[in-house]
């Protein structure tokens, strides 16, 4: 697995056509009511808009609510997207490996470890390949808008898909 790095946002997206291209399950997590929570959910669903054949799943409120769904794909490689809380906000998204999850400030407004889902996971899955894509969030307040610098980052995102 790959160890946690910044990546410009032309590396993520080569990163994520190749996810795509190579039928990776993107599992997109987030909270629509937490501001910049919701990014990763926001970009997903542009990706299902512009790559209707994308293998995404809107995972709303934590990986643990679609389990079921992941377990029911059988797939092999899964992309989580989720926001991070980071001293780095602009022009960059992490990716991190499953190992170092613990040792990040992953974003944990879910209810259940996101090692313990995975753990559970790999139990039906076996050798799951799991890689994490954090998009640094700078408000998480009670709010229904994104800040205007995550925003500018899922735009930018999104623009250089292929």
């Amino acid at each position: 697995m790959v160890k946690m790095r910044f990546m410009s946002i032309e590396e993520a997206c080569r990163y994520l056509d190749n996810s795509i291209r190579n039928n990776a399950t993107l599992v997109c997590i987030g909270t629509y009511i937490r501001s910049d929570d919701r990014a990763a959910l926001e970009l997903c669903t542009k990706i299902i808009e512009k790559h209707g054949d994308a293998d995404v799943i809107l995972c709303e409120y934590g990986l643990e609510m679609c389990v079921d769904i992941i377990i029911e794909k059988r797939k092999n490689k899964i992309v989580i997207l989720d926001a991070i809380i980071t001293p780095i906000h602009t022009n960059s998204i992490a990716l991190l490996s499953l190992n170092e999850v613990a040792d990040t400030l992953l974003l944990s407004t879910h209810t259940i470890p996101l090692e313990t889902t995975l753990g559970y996971l790999k139990t039906f899955l076996g050798d799951l390949e799991v890689e994490i894509l954090g998009i640094p969030v700078k408000n998480l307040e009670i709010g229904f808008e994104m800040s205007s610098e995550v925003r500018e980052l899922i735009d930018k995102l999104v623009q250089c898909l292929k």
